[in-house]
């Protein structure tokens, strides 16, 4: 079966092809009885194979991944909605609940006040004595105020939960705002200890500010640095420098020290040479994190 449909297809497509290269031979041949055979076979041959072959393996393929990406997104948003809409339900049931009961309260003051106006009617209707109804109005008045502080009290009520609604929400942001500045301060903290102070200067400027003394042992060893005082936090040129990240110096570099005297070079920091007279220095010892280095340059 599968031979013949393969036959009878490569022949249908023959005749197409040579009916649409030669329609005028095709015209005069038949006339207008082959006219209408070939109109009803371009007809048929489309219809029994090009479409249904279009339709059952190329248009699905392309339907359904346009389909697979609309469901996706389908599938987002209706779940972004049932969400709020839970949330929505949740809030109408309370809303509803609290309608309810004022509505119940308003139908039994209202069926209160329609009884008293029935029976007083009917009194008057039957020469009933006044007091008798006076007695009753009364009743039913004191019933209409009992309802009415009810509801006041109950807006009352509603109210202080209100209130302390706003006060647990205010709450709530006063812990999130404290707990940010605790981050703040956690992370301040730890770049602290990871950073030192640094004032650059040539030599002879750090010792006429008495920043910077420079003692040999004995005159017989190579000259130190040491540092002598420090400038304060409050100096604009007191620079913070991170462990492990290079920080630029204009002018040639002599010598990095602290307290103790002169740092070591490819131990506590390393030089690389930029662009024109620019040095990059880079702090890779962890041990000198948190104290304060001066940078002496050459004079």
């Amino acid at each position: 079966m599968n031979k013949i449909g393969r036959f009878l297809k490569d022949v249908g497509v023959e005749i197409v092809k040579f009916v649409r290269k030669h329609p005028r031979l095709c015209l005069s041949i038949f006339g207008l009885v082959g006219s209408t055979i070939y109109i009803s076979v371009i007809i048929n041959i489309q219809a029994i194979f090009v479409t249904p072959i279009q339709e059952i393996f190329v248009t699905p393929i392309i339907e359904e991944k346009q389909y697979e990406k609309k469901i996706d997104s389908l599938n987002k948003r209706i779940n972004h909605l049932n969400t709020r809409i839970d949330t929505m339900h949740e809030q109408r049931d309370s809303v509803y609940s609290f309608i309810s009961s004022l509505q119940t309260n308003l139908d039994s003051v209202t069926n209160n006040l329609k009884e008293s106006q029935r029976l007083y009617n009917e009194h008057i209707r039957n020469h009933i004595w006044r007091g008798e109804i006076d007695t009753f109005r009364n009743e039913i008045a004191t019933k209409a105020a009992s309802v009415t502080k009810e509801l006041t009290n109950l807006r009352t009520s509603i109210d202080s939960l209100n209130d302390e609604f706003d006060e647990h929400t205010n709450y709530a942001s006063q812990m999130d705002s404290s707990l940010k500045k605790a981050v703040l301060d956690i992370q301040e903290q730890r770049d602290i200890t990871l950073a030192v102070r640094v004032f650059l200067g040539t030599e002879k400027a750090l010792k006429d500010q008495g920043y910077l003394i420079t003692p040999r042992f004995m005159r017989l060893f190579r000259q130190n640095y040491k540092i002598k005082n420090f400038p304060d936090n409050t100096n604009s040129k007191v620079d913070t420098v991170f462990i492990g990240k290079s920080f630029p110096v204009l002018g040639e570099l002599v010598a990095l020290c602290n307290y103790d005297g002169k740092l070591r070079e490819g131990k506590d920091y390393t030089v690389s040479k930029g662009q024109l007279d620019t040095t990059h220095v880079v702090l890779s010892r962890r041990m000198i994190a948190g104290q304060p280095i001066l940078a002496v340059l050459k004079n």
